[in-house]
């Protein structure tokens, strides 16, 4: 019955358009703009955009824009869905850096609020000359307009600096391609700053006297011109310089452009960045908080185990969030947890992340050394998600068993234990299907000191590994010199040959 309801609600919402508006985190308050490549993305056609085809339409997916962003008056970038170029398995959009983006036409974004809001999640592709690639930009940079820019080691950022507004443009950031959730405030009357991933203190800031964003101080055009232009993604406004700086064009892949005509609260900015981090695979600097029964619900908090930090969580009614396979993005993220549609509901998360310690065995386990994976992973689940699917590379060492569960960090044996989870062997992943509740903590065994050693260390596939020196038994007990031998163990697995029959 809550499933249904959940879907009822969600068909409610999108048929009527009366009950409330979706938006990211919920937060739907003077938000202007929402395009995210896995809704609303057209081909050339009109029809919806397969992956290599030349977009056409990106719809936006408020109600507050009477135009979509579209090709009409530029080179079509491309849509992508595919392993190799989504983002934590979701689609992006393609920019290839030379002459393509698209523009909302007459349809201007302004704000005469408390400032604006901006949030992106961008990989750049690797070219590293071109220092100002515009990803949102409106008007005459820099004096009447509004916009920044982020790429590949480079980024910048500007409001109308003949009224009151400032300009950052070329600042290194040494990100390099890494996928980055950028955000950019405009606080009207006091400052405009760029952080990455919900870092505190921003990158860069500066301070500004300009009182508001509107046609008086911004130099629109239906189309671009010399001096002005539309709202335009992925590429400058107007004309004039547009190929200096190398091109400024983004080049790389979009997953999601998210814009206010407001300053949003702490709480409203975190809860947007939760959604955009968990859906990508993203470790913020800031305790994940989402809307839980109309209350700001922290459902992860980072002042312990803050190493690449993912989940799997699902809120169709309010966000239209149903992320179930997820694993951090950054270098050598082990954890990848899947989750069945049927396991989660509205509202429930199960999130992770680990303490960074050694991912190796290193660490005694009931009174056996070397017989646990050093590294701690907590979890805390939010609602009553039911079985999901943890793996990790087998690489990390040979013969692994089990998952081990427990209430707080001590792990040391069976006593500190909830639950353990057998491993098998997928490919080159082990897997284990675990339920967890609450807050707790895992981690990964083997019954065997130091972990099996693979024969030449190759242990991907290997089926079978019998060898004379270890694990030949008589009667249960190791045998000696000319005893019978009643069972032959696997050093690959549980694969023991005997003499039963």
């Amino acid at each position: 019955m809550k499933r249904y309801l959940r879907y009822l609600t969600a068909a409610l919402i999108m048929t009527s358009g009366i009950v409330f508006a979706q938006s990211p985190g919920g937060v739907s308050g003077s938000i202007q703009l929402w395009l995210k490549a896995n809704q609303g993305v057209l081909d050339t056609g009109g029809g919806s955009a397969s992956d290599g085809e030349a977009v056409g339409t990106w719809q936006d997916q408020t109600t507050a824009r009477t135009n979509d962003a579209v090709d009409d008056r530029l080179a079509s970038p491309d849509y992508r869905n595919n392993s190799a170029d989504n983002i934590n398995n979701n689609p992006v959009v393609e920019f290839n850096g030379t002459n393509d983006g698209l523009d909302f036409g007459t349809d201007y974004i302004y704000s005469i609020g408390t400032g604006m809001h901006w949030f992106a999640v961008l990989r750049p592709n690797a070219e590293i000359d071109k220092t100002q690639q515009r990803i949102i930009d409106f008007g005459l940079y820099a004096d009447n307009g509004y916009g920044f820019s982020y790429g590949c080691d480079f980024y910048g950022f500007f409001t109308s600096t003949g009224n009151g507004g400032a300009v950052t443009t070329d600042a290194y950031h040494g990100r390099s391609t890494e996928t980055t959730l950028v955000e950019y405030q405009i606080d009207f009357g006091d400052n405009q700053y760029m952080a990455f991933n919900g870092s505190s203190p921003p990158v860069a800031t500066q301070t500004i006297t300009l009182a508001s964003l509107t046609a008086a101080n911004i130099n629109e055009s239906g189309t671009h011109q010399l001096y002005s232009g539309p709202v335009t993604v992925g590429q400058q406004s107007k004309t004039q310089s547009i190929d200096n700086n190398n091109g400024r064009y983004y080049s790389g892949a979009m997953a999601e452009l998210i814009g206010y005509s407001t300053v949003l609260t702490a709480d409203n900015k975190n809860r947007v960045e939760t959604y955009l981090a968990l859906k990508y695979g993203l470790t913020l600097e800031h305790n994940y908080i989402a809307n839980i029964s109309g209350t700001n619900t922290t459902v992860y908090d980072i002042s312990t185990y803050p190493y690449d930090i993912a989940g799997v969580g699902q809120d169709v009614t309010d966000q239209t969030l149903t992320q179930l396979q997820s694993k951090s993005l950054n270098s050598g993220s082990l954890i990848e947890g899947t989750i069945a549609d049927a396991n989660i509901d509205d509202e429930e998360y199960v999130i992770w992340g680990h303490d960074n310690a050694s991912a190796s065995l290193g660490t005694t386990y009931n009174s056996i050394t070397e017989t646990r994976i050093t590294r701690i992973w907590k979890v805390t689940a939010t609602g009553t998600p039911g079985s999901m699917t943890i793996s990790v590379p087998t690489s990390i060492a040979g013969g692994l068993t089990a998952l081990v569960v427990a209430n707080s960090p001590t792990i040391n044996g069976p006593s500190d234990i909830v639950g353990s989870y057998a491993l098998t062997v997928n490919g080159s992943r082990y897997e284990a299907s675990v339920t967890f509740s609450g807050t707790q903590y895992f981690t990964f065994i083997t019954t065997v000191s130091g972990g099996i050693k693979y024969s030449g260390g190759i242990g991907t596939n290997l089926q079978m590994w019998l060898k004379a020196n270890a694990g030949v038994l008589n009667g249960g007990s190791t045998a000696s010199d000319g005893q019978a031998v009643n069972t032959w163990e696997d050093q690959a697995g549980s694969n023991d040959a005997t003499d039963a029959n």
